[in-house]
């Protein structure tokens, strides 16, 4: 994972056999992890406009595989970044 300017971060994931993978993430204010993609390509941009305009801030992210429209497997462990202005 590498954190970029303007609030993006990239996120590289290997599919392995599955056919893609559902990104979730979490940052401040967020209850629980809200589902931002499913992705078949490595890398994912999260892209989302940083919550406070010029301040950094934290995200985590976890990834589940997909095959057939169905989550198998279990979650990735969490991984963390910082997005920064």
């Amino acid at each position: 994972m590498q954190t970029q300017t303007a609030g993006v971060v990239k996120i590289d994931f290997v599919k392995g056999d599955s056919e893609g993978v559902n990104i979730y993430s979490k940052r401040d204010g967020d209850s629980d992890f809200i589902f931002l993609a499913r992705d078949t390509y490595t890398p994912y941009l999260d892209r989302r406009p940083l919550l406070a305009p010029g301040n950094p801030e934290l995200r985590e992210y976890q990834l589940i595989y997909v095959q057939d429209d169905e989550e198998i497997g279990k979650p990735s462990n969490i991984i963390t970044a910082t997005a920064r202005p």
